[in-house]
């Protein structure tokens, strides 16, 4: 299987903090707060993660997938 993804790598981010603030006032623990803010100040469509905290959570401005879900929305034909 190939997939091909347009992917950047953040290694160094500055965090918005009205961002982390947002997302503390959400009920994120302080490190999953900074992965949201993050996501939302880079413009991510979608943070892949295994955290349950993400997942079922409603108005997030990107889309929290489990690895499996991604993989299966990124596969192609063999």
């Amino acid at each position: 299987m190939l997939v091909v993804l347009d992917v950047s790598i953040v290694e160094e981010w500055e965090i918005p903090d009205h961002l982390h603030a947002k997302f503390i006032a959400m009920g994120f623990k302080p490190g999953d707060a900074a992965i949201a803010a993050c996501a939302e100040a880079s413009g991510a469509e979608a943070v892949v993660t295994e955290n349950r905290d993400f997942h079922g959570r409603e108005g997030l401005p990107f889309r929290p997938l489990r690895a499996e879900e991604f993989l299966k929305e990124h596969e192609t034909a063999k």
